[in-house]
C-alpha cells in the first residue's frame, strides 16, 4: 500500500490531488491487486472517487478479489 492508497482510504481529498498532481500514478496496484479507486470506492470515500477517475483512473481493472 502507498501514499496515495492510504490517503484514499481515509477521504484525504487534498492530498490526495496533492499526490496525483505531483505524479502519483491512480492505477498503482497493492499486492492483492486494489488499486486507490478500489480502496476509496469500499471506504466510501466518494470525493476521493471523482478526483481519482478525473486524474485517469481505469474503471475496469480487477483486484484478486474481484473488485
Amino acid at each position: 500500500m502507498n501514499a496515495l492508497h492510504l490517503a484514499s482510504k481515509e477521504g484525504h481529498a487534498e492530498v490526495v490531488r496533492e499526490l496525483i498532481e505531483r505524479g502519483a500514478k491512480p492505477n498503482t496496484a497493492t499486492k492483492k491487486g486494489n488499486t486507490a479507486l478500489h480502496i476509496a470506492s469500499l471506504a466510501g470515500q466518494f470525493e476521493v472517487v471523482k478526483l481519482l477517475l478525473d486524474a485517469g483512473a481505469e474503471v475496469n481493472i480487477q483486484a484478486q478479489v474481484g473488485l
